[in-house]
């Protein structure tokens, strides 16, 4: 009578389960790569374009503001600005570099909304019926001690299958939590791309200001400019003598323009040659000193 081989046991799934982990991991690390260099392309193309236009605006006339209203203007908009990248580089840095939660953390909604494991639960749910469970929580409390149905203990085969449904789960739910955080990057990409764009079109105009136009006097003004103290070692140069600067100085208004600077000329007094000067805000200066 000859001996039979030992009975071998039947893998119950085992090698199904094994390859859809397999394709879902392939899967996962497909997309990641696709949503990682989308992210990278939205925040950069956006920073490119804000650079390009701070860089192309002079900040040359940024100094002559003093601390005044413009000056003020174009460091907050650009302080907006550079808030609002910050913003969409954090996000993006979280598509990029995903976390990588386990399944207790995905069941006690750690580090993401609870609206996020409301939807991540929902994709991983067709893999948690085939262990006999609805919810992340349950499948973490199965996993502590996982027994059958009639509370035998698992045979080698349920062992691997359970291991292989676990790396399935937690596969899936990984992947829908980077979908998530790109979904999150590209509302506010919608969000905060206006608002760098008004941003620096503001700093662009406080950093440019018009250029003044002049606009001829239809007809020459005479009025008396008063002096002021600081200005008078300038005009004195200018005029010659500091007997030519007494307290008022009798001009006549040629040209103004647009923001409001007038030149003027004086009208000489005895041995006081007449001079062409500056009227700006009520203050009298040399002519060179035009900004």
């Amino acid at each position: 009578m000859t001996s039979r081989p030992p009975a071998q046991e039947d893998p119950i799934g085992f090698e199904a389960i094994a390859e859809l982990a397999d394709a879902q991991e392939k899967q996962v690390d497909a997309a990641g790569v696709s949503l990682r260099e989308t992210a990278k392309w939205i925040v950069s193309g956006i920073a490119v374009a804000a650079a390009g236009v701070v860089v192309g605006t002079s900040l040359s006339s940024l100094g002559a503001f003093g601390f005044g209203v413009r000056l003020v203007i174009a460091v907050s908009a650009i302080a907006v600005g550079f808030i609002g990248l910050g913003v969409l580089f954090g996000f993006a840095i979280k598509v990029i570099a995903p976390p990588s939660l386990t399944l207790q953390d995905f069941a006690d909604s750690r580090g993401i909304p609870s609206s996020w494991k409301e939807r991540i639960e929902l994709r991983a749910r067709p893999f948690l019926k085939g262990l006999s469970v609805n919810s992340l929580e349950k499948l973490c409390e199965y996993l502590r001690a996982p027994r059958n149905r009639d509370g035998s203990a698992l045979s080698p085969n349920d062992w691997r299958a359970l291991k292989e449904s676990r790396r399935l789960i937690s596969l899936t739910a990984n992947s829908e939590l980077r979908r998530l955080l790109f979904d999150r990057l590209v509302r506010m990409t919608y969000v905060m791309t206006p608002l760098i764009a008004v941003a620096v079109v503001v700093f662009a105009w406080a950093a440019n200001p018009p250029k003044d136009v002049l606009r001829a006097m239809p007809v020459p003004v005479e009025l008396d400019a008063n002096v002021h103290p600081e200005d008078l070692p300038q005009l004195i140069k200018a005029l010659g003598a500091s007997a030519c600067v007494e307290g008022k100085l009798h001009v006549i208004v040629l040209d103004e323009w647009r923001s409001g600077i007038q030149e003027v000329v004086t009208v000489p007094k005895p041995s006081c040659p007449p001079v062409r000067l500056l009227l700006n805000q009520g203050r009298i200066s040399p002519l060179s000193t035009r900004p």
